[in-house]
């Protein structure tokens, strides 16, 4: 999965653990990676989310912590859909912007 995070602020943030929350019950693997996002620059992050089960995958949020200190959550809606014999994932929905600001 491919998100952007922008800084829009003078000084540079550090985004930390920044990781999807599924629907309760999906069992998957993932990365949590951690970025320092320079004054007012946007920078693409690749989460790797691996399901762990064949049927539909639903992520519900994007969770990220602000200096290790502040949580922060943004709620996405967002389907997948993998098939049996089949390791490509199909999206069926994403959020039209593709953004989220940090």
């Amino acid at each position: 999965m491919r998100i952007f995070l922008k800084n829009p602020l003078h000084i540079p943030i550090a985004v930390k653990n920044i990781k999807v929350i599924c629907k309760d019950g999906l069992k998957y693997r993932q990365n949590s990676p951690s970025v320092l996002l320079d004054p007012f620059k946007k920078r693409e992050v690749l989460l790797q989310i691996i399901p762990l089960e064949v049927g539909d995958f639903e992520i519900q949020s994007l969770e990220w912590e602000l200096f290790e200190v502040v949580l922060c959550k943004r709620k996405i809606n967002l389907t997948v859909r993998k098939g049996k014999n089949d390791n490509t994932l199909r999206f069926k929905a994403i959020e039209p912007s593709g953004e989220c600001s940090a």
